[in-house]
């Protein structure tokens, strides 16, 4: 009985990382992330030197570098997720936000106003307060243990309203914004139909 008990203690102090594999986990997280942030700046910017030369961004360098950054940062992502818990590598995806916002100003030559700035400076906080107070992820080790968690009824309800949300969004694309669009274009076909013969006279 208590060498299983020790087998058991020995497995649990085997799977919780160190600080070597923690701060090895987190380096790769930041790094995956503002490679993640520089993909799509980079590759608006290959588009938009082929666009220049009358040629297909497809033999442009600058593009396919980004396809590429894009590839190598979902790759970090995955090795961040195996040696890291999630809840320390999840927050620190939003740091690609303003790196690519700051990346964008200098290579698209875009400007970033003051609520872009405030938005980036909430994005670094959030992913900040969110490491440091990140809750401590309980590892599912039985077949048991995840038929319970899948049905919790906190997460079923949060499914449930997800669920509905996308749904709603999905439908408000789909049917209601074309008719919106063709009503507005029909009531202003009708003003000018309307205003014309007023100005005439």
């Amino acid at each position: 009985m208590r060498m299983a008990v020790g087998a058991a203690a020995g497995e649990g102090a085997a799977q919780s990382p160190g600080p070597a594999a923690v701060s090895l986990g987190l380096s790769v997280a930041v790094v995956s992330s503002l490679v993640n942030g520089s993909t799509f700046v980079l590759q608006k910017k290959g588009i938009v030197r082929a666009r220049g030369r009358g040629t297909s961004y497809l033999t442009d360098i600058v593009w396919w570098s980004g396809t590429i950054a894009m590839a190598l940062g979902q790759i970090g992502n995955f090795l961040a997720y195996t040696a890291v818990p999630t809840v320390l590598v999840t927050p620190l995806g939003a740091l690609g936000v303003p790196f690519g916002s700051i990346l964008a100003s200098y290579l698209l030559k875009e400007k970033l106003n003051i609520l872009g700035k405030l938005g980036c400076l909430l994005s670094c906080a959030g992913s900040v307060v969110l490491i440091i107070h990140s809750p401590k992820s309980e590892s599912v080790t039985t077949q048991a243990e995840l038929e319970e968690k899948l049905t919790n009824p906190a997460l079923c309800r949060k499914n449930c309203l997800e669920t509905a949300v996308i749904a709603c969004l999905i439908l408000h694309l789909k049917f209601l914004a074309p008719r919106i669009s063709c009503l507005h274009k029909t009531q202003g076909s009708r003003e000018v139909v309307i205003r014309d013969p007023v100005n005439a006279s």
